[in-house]
């Protein structure tokens, strides 16, 4: 019995504490129907990108409150992930301003993928994505797996890292 109670005890000590940074998630993220979207959010994703056909909606509340929204979208073949606060103005996660087109990986420069592989070496890139916008400069974004770990780099058009991590999720399918 002391046994089972002790058990018991050191496994509430393990767990509670990781409870409780499962409640201070960051941002809360829902799928949305596109018929909720607000009016003025769809006209600055219209906007924004000519020609898209919106297909996905989810909500997001920050943090701090604030509401954004993602849209994904499409104008042909190319994919696009267009961020919108509630007002109507066009965000892009991270890299500020701006639109994210995903690409095709043969359709990335040799250089930006050489300066991704560089950065972490043995790296199986399986996804690309361009993001530009009025008010950044455009940057490839390149997501790749090396045991079981998945990087995200931010590279500029120069093949200069910007930004470089690994990210919790596992994307390849």
């Amino acid at each position: 019995m002391k046994i089972k109670k002790t058990i018991l005890f050191l496994t509430l000590i393990i767990l509670i504490p990781s409870l409780a940074g499962l409640s201070r998630a960051k941002d809360i993220q829902e799928g949305l129907p596109l018929s909720q979207v607000p009016k003025k959010v769809i006209n600055a994703a219209k906007k924004e990108v000519a020609g898209i056909r919106l297909l996905d909606a989810k909500i997001i509340t920050k943090d701090d409150g604030q509401i954004v929204y993602l849209l994904d979208g499409a104008v042909g073949q190319n994919a696009y992930e267009v961020m919108v606060d509630s007002n109507g103005d066009i965000l892009g996660g991270d890299s500020g301003k701006g639109i994210e087109s995903e690409v095709p990986i043969s359709r990335v420069p040799g250089n930006i993928l050489l300066a991704a592989r560089k950065e972490v070496s043995g790296l199986k890139v399986i996804k690309a994505k361009i993001i530009e916008g009025k008010d950044v400069e455009k940057i490839y974004e390149i997501e790749g797996v090396m045991k079981n770990k998945t990087y995200r780099i931010r590279i500029s058009l120069s093949a200069e890292i910007i930004e470089s991590e690994i990210v919790d999720k596992y994307l390849e399918k």
